[in-house]
């Protein structure tokens, strides 16, 4: 049994997984938590402007689809704006977030209600948003973000 314990923490150090840098982790840790609270005070707390002091000035938010191109705070404050004002009932639930370095991603679920008939989508009728982004930081502002979503 120790030899398979020797064997076992032998492998982990020499693939580096017990090779931990202090100063990354607590970086990683904080770039998690500014993605975090952008999310809370965007649509939990339905505050854009204070969300998007998370952001650089010239900040750059699209989306994978290609639908979406926003450059700086101002056109980012103004898409969560309208979001606000397109639903109801808004509840934002991050599934999992993941961090590593100047990285971020995470994977979320927006429940809400349209206020108005969107395409195939009944005012009144709840649904899901499911989604995930990627942001990318810089001395814990975020620079660029990259989101995927789909209605369900």
């Amino acid at each position: 049994m120790k030899n398979i314990m020797l064997l076992v923490f032998s492998i982990l150090f020499l693939s580096g997984c017990m090779k931990e840098n202090p100063q990354l982790i607590k970086e990683t840790d904080a770039n998690r938590k500014v993605v975090l609270a952008f999310y809370n005070n965007a649509f939990n707390l339905k505050d854009p402007v204070k969300a998007v002091d998370a952001y650089i000035g010239n900040a750059e938010a699209r989306s994978i689809k290609g639908d979406t191109l926003l450059k700086g705070r101002t056109a980012i404050a103004n898409s969560i704006s309208n979001f606000l004002n397109t639903f109801t009932g808004i509840k934002f639930k991050s599934e999992w977030a993941y961090a590593e370095g100047d990285m971020v991603v995470v994977r979320w679920i927006i429940n809400c209600t349209p206020k108005e008939n969107i395409v195939a989508y009944p005012a009144g009728k709840p649904l899901e948003i499911y989604g995930a982004a990627f942001f990318k930081l810089a001395d814990r502002k975020i620079s660029n973000s990259l989101t995927y979503w789909n209605i369900k």
